[in-house]
Protein backbone atom coordinates (compact mmCIF):
# COMPACT_ATOMS: atom_id res chain seq x y z
CA UNK A 1 0.00 0.00 0.00
CA UNK A 2 1.45 3.27 -1.27
CA UNK A 3 0.29 6.78 1.07
CA UNK A 4 0.75 10.08 0.01
CA UNK A 5 0.73 12.79 2.57
CA UNK A 6 -0.87 16.13 1.02
CA UNK A 7 0.24 19.64 2.22
CA UNK A 8 -1.68 22.30 0.91
CA UNK A 9 0.29 25.78 1.74
CA UNK A 10 -0.40 29.09 1.23
CA UNK A 11 1.79 31.88 2.28
CA UNK A 12 4.40 28.95 4.75
CA UNK A 13 7.69 30.87 3.93
CA UNK A 14 8.53 30.71 7.61
CA UNK A 15 7.67 27.31 8.34
CA UNK A 16 7.27 25.05 5.54
CA UNK A 17 11.45 24.32 5.71
CA UNK A 18 10.92 22.72 9.57
CA UNK A 19 7.58 20.77 8.34
CA UNK A 20 9.21 19.00 5.48
CA UNK A 21 12.32 17.87 7.10
CA UNK A 22 10.23 16.57 10.22
CA UNK A 23 7.91 14.80 7.97
CA UNK A 24 10.84 12.86 6.39
CA UNK A 25 12.19 12.13 9.43
CA UNK A 26 8.90 10.81 11.30
CA UNK A 27 7.75 9.33 8.26
CA UNK A 28 10.53 7.92 5.83
CA UNK A 29 8.02 5.23 5.12
CA UNK A 30 4.71 8.32 3.41
CA UNK A 31 5.66 10.06 0.15
CA UNK A 32 4.55 13.66 0.34
CA UNK A 33 3.49 16.33 -2.25
CA UNK A 34 2.81 20.43 -0.83
CA UNK A 35 -0.04 21.79 -3.39
CA UNK A 36 1.27 25.82 -3.60
CA UNK A 37 -2.48 27.56 -3.16
CA UNK A 38 -1.33 30.39 -5.21
CA UNK A 39 1.31 32.11 -2.53
CA UNK A 40 2.14 35.27 -2.80
CA UNK A 41 5.47 34.86 -0.41
CA UNK A 42 8.84 32.89 -1.27
CA UNK A 43 7.06 29.18 -0.66
CA UNK A 44 7.46 28.03 -3.49
CA UNK A 45 10.90 29.44 -4.11
CA UNK A 46 11.90 27.79 -0.76
CA UNK A 47 10.18 24.58 -2.04
CA UNK A 48 12.26 24.26 -5.33
CA UNK A 49 15.71 25.31 -4.25
CA UNK A 50 15.29 22.71 -1.34
CA UNK A 51 13.93 19.91 -3.73
CA UNK A 52 10.53 19.34 -2.42
CA UNK A 53 7.73 17.51 -3.79
CA UNK A 54 5.90 20.83 -4.89
CA UNK A 55 2.71 21.34 -6.79
CA UNK A 56 2.19 24.93 -7.87
CA UNK A 57 -1.08 26.64 -8.22
CA UNK A 58 -1.75 29.81 -10.17
CA UNK A 59 -4.01 31.47 -8.10
CA UNK A 60 -5.39 30.58 -4.50
CA UNK A 61 -7.72 27.71 -4.84
CA UNK A 62 -8.66 27.88 -0.93
CA UNK A 63 -7.99 24.48 1.01
CA UNK A 64 -10.53 22.56 -0.64
CA UNK A 65 -9.65 23.07 -3.68
CA UNK A 66 -5.60 22.68 -2.95
CA UNK A 67 -6.58 19.14 -1.39
CA UNK A 68 -8.79 18.41 -4.38
CA UNK A 69 -5.83 18.63 -6.41
CA UNK A 70 -3.52 16.62 -3.76
CA UNK A 71 -5.98 13.85 -4.71
CA UNK A 72 -6.27 13.78 -8.14
CA UNK A 73 -2.22 14.05 -7.75
CA UNK A 74 -2.48 10.80 -5.45
CA UNK A 75 -5.02 8.97 -8.17
CA UNK A 76 -2.96 9.30 -11.12
CA UNK A 77 0.27 8.53 -9.40
CA UNK A 78 -1.64 5.07 -8.21
CA UNK A 79 -1.54 5.99 -4.73
CA UNK A 80 -3.72 3.96 -2.36
CA UNK A 81 -3.96 5.86 0.60
CA UNK A 82 -3.86 10.16 0.80
CA UNK A 83 -3.56 12.17 3.92
CA UNK A 84 -3.98 16.00 4.59
CA UNK A 85 -1.25 17.68 6.80
CA UNK A 86 -1.30 21.58 7.21
CA UNK A 87 1.89 23.14 7.51
CA UNK A 88 2.30 22.43 11.18
CA UNK A 89 2.61 19.12 9.87
CA UNK A 90 -0.49 18.12 11.96
CA UNK A 91 -3.48 15.99 10.37
CA UNK A 92 -6.93 17.49 9.55
CA UNK A 93 -10.57 17.32 9.08
CA UNK A 94 -10.50 16.76 5.33
CA UNK A 95 -13.51 15.21 4.43
CA UNK A 96 -15.48 14.28 8.09
CA UNK A 97 -17.48 18.27 8.90
CA UNK A 98 -18.12 17.10 12.53
CA UNK A 99 -18.72 13.64 14.64
CA UNK A 100 -20.22 12.67 17.84
CA UNK A 101 -18.44 10.78 20.21
CA UNK A 102 -20.52 8.06 23.32
CA UNK A 103 -19.90 8.91 26.32
CA UNK A 104 -18.08 5.13 26.99
CA UNK A 105 -15.69 7.00 24.13
CA UNK A 106 -15.72 3.80 21.99
CA UNK A 107 -18.25 4.85 19.37
CA UNK A 108 -17.63 7.54 17.00
CA UNK A 109 -20.06 9.40 14.64
CA UNK A 110 -18.55 11.24 11.96
CA UNK A 111 -20.78 13.49 9.70
CA UNK A 112 -18.49 13.36 6.26
CA UNK A 113 -18.93 16.56 4.09
CA UNK A 114 -21.57 16.44 1.37
CA UNK A 115 -19.21 18.54 -1.50
CA UNK A 116 -16.43 16.16 -0.94
CA UNK A 117 -15.87 13.66 -4.19
CA UNK A 118 -12.80 12.44 -5.20
CA UNK A 119 -10.28 13.01 -8.34
CA UNK A 120 -13.06 11.58 -11.07
CA UNK A 121 -15.36 14.11 -9.24
CA UNK A 122 -17.68 10.80 -7.66
CA UNK A 123 -19.02 11.61 -4.24
CA UNK A 124 -17.06 10.59 -1.37
CA UNK A 125 -19.30 8.14 0.97
CA UNK A 126 -19.25 6.59 4.10
CA UNK A 127 -19.75 3.48 2.03
CA UNK A 128 -16.26 4.21 0.56
CA UNK A 129 -14.48 4.20 3.98
CA UNK A 130 -16.37 0.91 4.80
CA UNK A 131 -14.73 -0.44 1.93
CA UNK A 132 -11.49 0.53 1.91
CA UNK A 133 -11.12 -0.32 5.55
CA UNK A 134 -12.73 -3.65 5.15
CA UNK A 135 -10.26 -4.26 2.35
CA UNK A 136 -6.83 -3.03 4.92
CA UNK A 137 -7.44 -5.75 7.01
CA UNK A 138 -8.85 -8.49 5.05
CA UNK A 139 -5.97 -11.22 5.06
CA UNK A 140 -6.04 -11.86 1.42
CA UNK A 141 -4.70 -8.14 0.66
CA UNK A 142 -2.14 -8.38 3.49
CA UNK A 143 -2.15 -4.87 3.83
CA UNK A 144 1.29 -3.59 5.05
CA UNK A 145 -1.27 -0.81 6.89
CA UNK A 146 -3.43 -3.24 8.49
CA UNK A 147 -2.13 -2.47 12.44
CA UNK A 148 -3.45 1.31 12.03
CA UNK A 149 -6.65 -0.36 12.74
CA UNK A 150 -5.84 -2.58 14.38
CA UNK A 151 -2.95 -2.80 17.17
CA UNK A 152 -3.15 1.12 16.96
CA UNK A 153 -7.29 2.36 15.98
CA UNK A 154 -8.43 -0.63 18.14
CA UNK A 155 -11.18 -0.51 15.62
CA UNK A 156 -13.74 -3.44 16.72
CA UNK A 157 -13.10 -7.07 15.26
CA UNK A 158 -10.16 -5.37 13.32
CA UNK A 159 -7.39 -8.15 14.60
CA UNK A 160 -9.44 -11.07 14.84
CA UNK A 161 -10.10 -10.19 10.96
CA UNK A 162 -6.64 -9.34 10.10
CA UNK A 163 -6.12 -13.47 11.94
CA UNK A 164 -8.70 -14.74 10.00
CA UNK A 165 -10.63 -15.60 13.01
CA UNK A 166 -13.72 -13.44 11.49
CA UNK A 167 -15.26 -11.75 8.06
CA UNK A 168 -14.49 -8.84 7.69
CA UNK A 169 -18.30 -7.98 7.05
CA UNK A 170 -17.91 -7.66 10.76
CA UNK A 171 -15.21 -4.92 11.51
CA UNK A 172 -16.68 -2.18 13.19
CA UNK A 173 -16.68 0.12 10.81
CA UNK A 174 -20.98 1.07 9.63
CA UNK A 175 -22.03 3.26 6.77
CA UNK A 176 -25.45 4.58 8.61
CA UNK A 177 -25.99 6.68 5.25
CA UNK A 178 -24.26 8.05 2.00
CA UNK A 179 -22.46 11.05 4.64
CA UNK A 180 -22.51 9.31 8.21
CA UNK A 181 -19.76 6.88 9.49
CA UNK A 182 -19.89 5.21 12.64
CA UNK A 183 -16.94 3.62 13.89
CA UNK A 184 -16.70 1.15 17.35
CA UNK A 185 -13.71 0.72 19.11
CA UNK A 186 -12.95 -1.91 21.13
CA UNK A 187 -11.22 0.42 23.90
CA UNK A 188 -10.98 4.53 24.28
CA UNK A 189 -8.13 5.61 21.66
CA UNK A 190 -7.54 9.62 22.44
CA UNK A 191 -5.91 10.10 19.59
CA UNK A 192 -8.42 8.01 17.43
CA UNK A 193 -8.92 11.71 15.74
CA UNK A 194 -5.79 11.78 14.04
CA UNK A 195 -6.08 7.89 12.62
CA UNK A 196 -9.50 9.02 10.94
CA UNK A 197 -8.23 12.10 9.10
CA UNK A 198 -5.38 9.95 7.83
CA UNK A 199 -7.37 7.50 6.28
CA UNK A 200 -9.11 8.98 3.27
CA UNK A 201 -9.20 6.27 0.71
CA UNK A 202 -8.47 6.87 -2.41
CA UNK A 203 -9.96 3.48 -3.70
CA UNK A 204 -13.85 3.49 -3.38
CA UNK A 205 -16.23 0.83 -4.11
Amino acid sequence: MKILLIIPAYNEENCITKVIDELVERYPQYDYIIVNDGSTDHTSEICHKSGYEIIDLPINLGLAGAFQTGLKYAYLKNYDYAMQMDADGKAVPAIAESYELSEDGLTYTFHLREDAVWSNGEPVTAADFVFGWQRAVDPSVASEYAYMLSDIGQIKNAAEIIAGEKDKSELGVTAVDDHTLQVELNVPVSYFLSLMYASVLILHS
